[in-house]
């Protein structure tokens, strides 16, 4: 067990409180969760004028633990450091070449304050579309080699929804998702314990789901919401064109707001009101499902709370049209996995789902019209 002791008072005493924490602590997932969980609501670090910030206290560096910080050391990439070299100069003109402070600011073409203030406004803009860019691609990419290659990894839940929802954070591939209980595939009941906060997914049936709030996800329907959602807490609020499925969000007024919902009547597609868990996990495995680390899969019931490891099937579905995401279901064991029979127009779905392709076209090639939107 490790002591979770973490004093966030300051930004030196929460990095001294992590750092003790991975040097106590054998469970790496663990440790990067509550990294994760620590750092996470921190407001990002902004560029701002001094001249309009009187308060000095207004002027500290909360992750760095400093009173006063800015950039300088990288003039050839970023505006906000040619600024800084600009006033260093125009002091140093001051101290030792005896030009007044009017006369410096005139020479190295300082803002006034207000100005200045727009500068770093539009520097902070530009710099947060940047790292929302990085952070696109970056997940375009990993959607792009889940989906081509599913793997089974760990992960530590990292919030509990009630009988609704858990959160998961997979430390390997860096990336967070969101099961919705009724979406699971199997015959599941979750029944929520409040005072130890811990889902107990227990097995179900379809007469026993209609009477429990959570539901759950089948082939046979399921009760609770009919809304099928996404892993990545993305909205895909329009609806794809003639043979595609249609995806829209719930309402925001709703107990649902923020999940996807999938009309697809796909047993293969996971946001999928008939989908099927053991047939999906049979075309996995027809893809060459990899597990790396030869992690066993959990039963049922399983108990779910936070901090809790589990292993998790991550792939990403193809959706013509839409943005792609990253999928988790957990990774069972105890199922009886066969091959089940053919569903009338199985072949056609899976061939709609991969999208136009060119014949010939070699097996590794992305095929970049099903990717526009990503």
């Amino acid at each position: 067990d490790c002591s979770l002791q973490i004093d966030a008072s300051s930004g030196a005493s929460l990095h001294a409180s992590l750092a003790a924490l991975r040097a106590a602590c054998d469970d790496s997932g663990l440790v990067d969760v509550v990294t994760l969980l620590a750092t996470k609501p921190m407001q990002l670090a902004e560029y701002f004028c001094t001249g309009l910030v009187p308060d000095e206290e207004g002027w500290r560096h909360y992750a760095l633990a400093v009173g006063s910080y800015t950039h300088f050391t990288s003039p050839i990439r970023r505006y906000p450091d040619v600024v800084v070299h600009r006033v260093l100069a125009a002091a140093l003109d001051v101290q030792n070449n005896g030009l007044s402070a009017q006369e410096a600011l005139s020479k190295h073409r300082l803002f006034q304050k207000d100005l200045c203030g727009k500068v770093a406004a539009h520097c902070n803009d530009k710099r947060l579309a940047a790292r929302n860019a990085q952070d696109a691609s970056l997940r375009m990419y990993l959607c792009c080699l889940l989906r081509k290659y599913p793997v089974v990894a760990d992960s530590v839940v990292i919030n509990v929804g009630g009988d609704k929802y858990f959160n998961v954070y997979v430390p390997e591939y860096g990336v967070e998702c969101r099961i919705w209980v009724d979406q699971l595939g199997v015959p599941v009941m979750g029944k929520w314990q409040a005072g130890p906060k811990v889902l107990v997914l227990e097995e179900g049936s379809p007469e026993t789901t209609h009477s429990n709030p959570g539901g759950f996800g089948g082939r046979s329907g399921g009760s609770g919401s009919n809304n099928a959602g996404s892993s990545s807490g993305r909205n895909n609020s329009s609806s794809a064109g003639s043979g595609q499925q249609a995806l829209k969000t719930a309402s925001s007024n709703g107990p649902q707001q923020g999940r996807t919902v999938s009309s697809s009547s796909s047993p293969l597609d996971p946001c999928s009101q008939e989908f099927s868990y053991s047939l999906w996990l049979n075309d996995l495995q027809s893809k060459g499902l990899a597990n790396p680390h030869a992690l066993q899969g959990v039963m049922l019931p399983l108990k779910v709370h936070m901090f809790a490891h589990f292993p998790v099937i991550l792939t990403s579905p193809l959706r013509p049209g839409k943005i792609s995401e990253v999928v988790a279901r957990p990774f069972f064991a105890g199922l009886e996995v066969v091959a089940e029979p053919a569903l009338p127009g199985a072949a056609e779905q899976r061939g709609a789902a991969a999208g136009p392709q060119a014949a010939g076209e070699p097996e590794f090639q992305i095929p970049w019209g099903a990717h526009m939107n990503d």
